[in-house]
């Protein structure tokens, strides 16, 4: 949500993008890192506009997004956030790494080998701290937990409690859910279609 401001009369214009319409289209048995267990993903469809004062004014396009049943964010990707008190912790071993390679040792009152020690042992683990901050789910590590997932068999849609038909692959009759699968354990993308589509 942003705003707009026009100086010759003051006007505050107030626009944005407003995501309108979601409805699930698609339902698997997947793998949620957030989580670190198996869960039923939703395939989510959503219909994206701009905005102008939350009056929908022009249409972007259709979006899918895969999200966990349970955490409801994308189930192969991590949130970033990272406790407030681990940043910190790096924080302060950067300056004291810092501090021991600036300051020689005389002042300190070390010898030259545990000053030379000091800033070889701090110049190692920093990085390896760092490492372990910002690490990212291992890719691997998610293919083989995705190819422990058993596919979804249930003959009746967990939506509408309607029978699970052959059309296109397996959909329920009743609501169109499409009963999918993660593919030779990647999973498919999310997809994003433009507004020129949306008539079709």
């Amino acid at each position: 949500m942003r705003f707009a401001t026009c100086e010759a009369d003051h006007l505050v214009i107030l626009y944005g993008i407003r995501t309108l319409k979601q409805r699930v289209v698609a339902y698997r048995n997947d793998f949620c890192v957030s989580c670190e267990s198996p869960r039923r993903a939703h395939r989510i469809r959503s219909i994206k506009f701009l905005h102008i004062f939350f009056i929908p004014v022009l249409p972007i396009g259709f979006w899918y997004q895969w999200k966990c049943s349970v955490c409801g964010r994308h189930p192969h990707h991590v949130q970033q956030a990272t406790s407030g008190w681990k940043k910190v912790a790096v924080m302060l071993l950067g300056m004291v790494t810092a501090v021991v390679w600036v300051s020689p040792g005389s002042e300190t009152g070390n010898s030259p080998l545990v000053t030379w020690l000091l800033r070889i042992v701090f110049t190692i683990v920093f990085p390896i701290a760092l490492w372990f901050l910002f690490k990212p789910h291992s890719y691997v590590r998610l293919m083989d937990d995705l190819k422990k997932v058993e596919p979804a068999q249930e003959h009746l849609c967990p939506f509408c409690n309607a029978s699970i038909v052959i059309d296109r692959g397996w959909r329920c009759s009743g609501c169109g859910v499409e009963r999918t699968a993660v593919r030779g354990g990647i999973p498919s993308p999310d997809m994003a279609i433009n507004s020129k589509a949306m008539g079709n």
